[in-house]
């Protein structure tokens, strides 16, 4: 009898190491000879083993139930692709191409449907070509319509991807994306489908047809998948540098036989074997040779292998070649003369899994791009987007419907965070070291472009987006949105200045170096540890609220903070202390400093009220370099949001009656109140024996003083007033806090001991 030796051994192994310990135990008295006659003695020792038996044995049974479970599955017939194999699967050697959760939406059907009204001169937008299309198809044709589903998700999990890798010239789609070319096309040919005659001209050599009774059928489903799919072979086919392993930038290059590689990635989709063989090879020649027709497999050396497919194939060079000359001669804003799409009537086509259309519209979608919020898009008339805001009576009448084409153009999927480029103007980001607060930062030409089309405004709109001065429009926007109390006001001294002059020169960071915690984002590294950043010349900055703008709170943040460089106009950035005689802190009796913003200036130039009386025409211009400072060495500029208006004080007020000449105020009149320039630079050496002269009056406020550093309590319930902190400008600590973690103060920094922030002020002995 064959004994395993494995277990052989390790029962020989258990057996004699139980007999040594046993034999040590009884000769150190440990144990006693007649306990080894005791069950309980042995039933210890003896459960243990068992156990770990009986769980090996139940863990091998298991194993090798699993393993022979998986060797037969791997062995029984398999199906794929329209192989099929007797033992086995079907070999995969590429894997399809991911698709996004989202389907293609009104927002992205606007700019295809505009160009191909160009065409078709339907009264209003055809944006409700998928959804027409669906309605036509879906019943009698669903594995056509799964396989036109598959093809938009594909295009919309890749609707960064232009058109063509050719980014410049004649010749490069107007800049359009893949998916819009794509629906164009398939628009193009839909629609143009009926008037559509095969022979194009039977008067000219033409190849014979199979069938010389063969007619063309206008409302073959092949149509529109053919034009949607017929470049879906880019994806594959560009070519990216090699630093951009997540192709998010433009495509270097391209490989030349994109239309085979298209063919092969309509192979790789389930969908596509569900569909008849005939229309499998109609569809899958179609795509792969209408850049090369001469190529197109015959069935014999002078008869074609289908009438269909040759038809098909010249209605898509056709309208493929039309549809990109409309497009290089279109700009984007073509589509901004139609209004927006109520969010009431937005499709919602059925899923590969109910080929029932469903009964329920959803709201507007975003761009397909992972990680892209959707926003509902707000409900809005039939005209809404070309309101005429002249044409209301009042000025009242006329701020209420200039709000509203705010409103819809901030509330349309793809204009906040979008990942087109060419539709997004601007980004929501909220900062959990504010707070929470959440802003919305509007790049300026694009937003008041936009809201001059939409408005009937160009007239108003005097396209000075840059310099010392402010646009017309721009003053009016800005204006509502003060009414509206979207805008945002909390920055240095935003409140002291007409809200008609609030454009800002913006930065934009990655998070990872703007924050010393990137999860926690409460605390900033200093300014000049941030890494590189991108920057624009003018922005307006709003704050969306939960009664205020709140559904731009869903969306999630862009990947790269916007920081707030300095104000465009006014002190133009410029640091320096305030000059003789200007006015440390204005105010209106309307607007009132938020308590969770540290009230600081950051060390810019203040204007005088003379200042703003002049207009402000005795400063230096700016110009329309935003990084002029930057370029000559000098440190960045405050934290975005993180310097509030200089405090009220109760000192004495003058008075000055009627807006401001710089910009008129949207509120009535009020008093302004000046207060004596009090900000100056904090001295560490000053600091430092301000602390000590504390120490000896308040108890408590230093921790410890040595002739070369002191310590300060920052949680002293009168530190502010011990330390003279308001002759510096600040009203409270945590300004000082967040200043010094922010690295604007020398030779200081924030430790914690036990839980509460202390101070510590180097003098010069340690610092040196």
């Amino acid at each position: 009898m064959h004994r395993e030796p494995l277990v052989a051994a390790t029962t020989f192994v258990v057996t004699f190491w139980l007999a040594v310990v046993t034999i040590l135990g009884v000769l150190h008295g440990q144990v006693r000879p007649t306990d080894l006659l005791s069950l309980t003695y042995w039933g210890i020792p003896l459960i243990a083993p068992a156990a770990a038996l009986v769980g090996g044995i139940l863990v091998s049974v298991l194993s090798i139930w699993l393993h022979r479970r998986y060797t037969f599955e791997s062995l029984r017939p398999h199906q794929l692709g329209g192989m099929t194999t007797n033992m086995g699967r079907v070999p995969i050697i590429l894997e399809p191409l991911p698709s996004s959760k989202q389907r293609v939406g009104s927002d992205v059907l606007r700019i295809p449907a505009a160009l191909a009204n160009v065409i078709i001169k339907r009264p209003v937008l055809p944006d409700d070509f998928l959804e027409a299309w669906y309605q036509r198809y879906q019943k009698s044709y669903p594995a056509h319509a799964a396989l036109m589903q598959r093809i938009e998700r594909v295009l919309m999990q890749h609707a960064h991807f232009p058109a063509t890798h050719v980014q410049d010239g004649p010749r490069n789609h107007g800049g359009r994306s893949l998916v819009e070319h794509s629906l164009l096309v398939a628009m193009l040919m839909e629609w143009n489908a009926p008037e559509f005659k095969y022979p194009v001209d039977p008067s000219r050599p033409h190849l014979p047809l199979l069938d010389p009774n063969y007619e063309f059928n206008p409302v073959d489903p092949l149509i529109a998948i053919a034009g949607l799919a017929h470049d879906i072979g880019k994806i594959e086919s560009y070519e990216f540098a090699p630093d951009d392993p997540e192709k998010l930038r433009p495509p270097i290059g391209s490989r030349i036989d994109h239309d085979k590689i298209g063919a092969r990635v309509l192979a790789r989709m389930d969908e596509f074997w569900d569909l008849p063989g005939d229309d499998r090879e109609v569809l899958q020649l179609t795509c792969a040779y209408y850049h090369t027709p001469h190529a197109m497999p015959m069935g014999s050396p002078k008869t074609v292998r289908s009438d269909r497919l040759h038809a098909i194939t010249e209605l898509l060079i056709k309208w493929d070649s039309e549809g990109s000359a409309l497009e290089n001669k279109q700009g984007p804003e073509i589509a901004d003369q139609y209004p927006l799409r109520p969010a009431a009537l937005e499709p919602d086509p059925a899923s590969n899994t109910d080929a029932k259309r469903m009964k329920s519209r959803g709201s507007a979608r975003g761009l397909g791009v992972p990680g892209a919020a959707v926003v509902p898009a707000m409900p809005v008339s039939g005209d809404a987007t070309t309101s005429n805001v002249r044409g209301a009576q009042s000025d009242a009448g006329q701020q209420i419907v200039l709000w509203e084409v705010i409103r819809s153009i901030l509330l349309e999927p793809g204009r906040i965070n979008g990942k087109d480029t060419r539709r997004n103007m601007g980004w929501k980001f909220s900062f959990p070291h504010l707070g929470g607060r959440t802003l919305i930062f509007l790049v300026e030409d694009s937003f008041t472009k936009l809201v001059a089309a939409r408005g009937d405004l160009e007239s108003e709109m005097g396209g000075t987006f840059s310099g010392p001065t402010v646009d017309p429009l721009t003053r009016r926007i800005l204006r509502t949105c003060f009414e509206q109390g979207a805008l945002f006001l909390d920055y240095e001294d935003a409140r002291t200045r007409s809200p008609e002059m609030l454009v800002y020169a913006l930065r934009l960071y990655m998070p990872s170096r703007y924050f010393v915690n990137e999860k926690t984002r409460t605390e900033l590294n200093a300014p000049g540890n941030r890494g590189d950043h991108k920057s624009l010349a003018s922005v307006l900055v709003l704050e969306a609220t939960a009664t205020i703008l709140p559904e731009l709170l869903k969306l999630p943040d862009n990947n790269r903070v916007p920081h707030i460089h300095h104000f465009r106009v006014g002190s133009a950035g410029r640091r320096g202390r305030p000059r003789k005689g200007s006015g440390a802190g204005v105010t209106t009796s309307g607007a009132t400093t938020s308590p969770n913003i540290p009230a600081d200036t950051g060390g810019w130039a203040i204007p005088t009220t003379d200042d703003i009386a002049s207009d402000e025409h005795d400063l230096p211009r700016e110009g329309d370099r935003v990084d002029e400072f930057h370029d000559e060495g000098l440190e960045e500029g405050p934290v975005i949001a993180s310097r509030a208006a200089v405090a009220h004080t109760a000192g004495a007020a003058t008075s000055v009656t009627g807006p401001l000449p710089m910009g008129t105020f949207a509120l009535s009149p009020a008093s302004i109140s000046v207060n004596p320039p009090k900000r100056r630079a904090i001295s560490t050496t000053m600091l430092a024996q301000v602390a000590r002269a504390a120490a000896s009056r308040e108890q408590g406020v230093a921790a410890a003083s040595r002739d070369d550093q002191v310590i300060i309590h920052a949680t002293h319930p009168r530190v502010v007033e011990a330390l003279s902190l308001v002759d510096f400008g600040y009203r409270e600590v945590d300004s000082l806090l967040a200043d010094i973690r922010a690295g604007e103060i020398p030779d200081t920094e924030v430790i914690e001991f036990e839980g509460k922030p202390l101070i510590r002020v180097r003098t010069a002995s340690q610092a040196t």
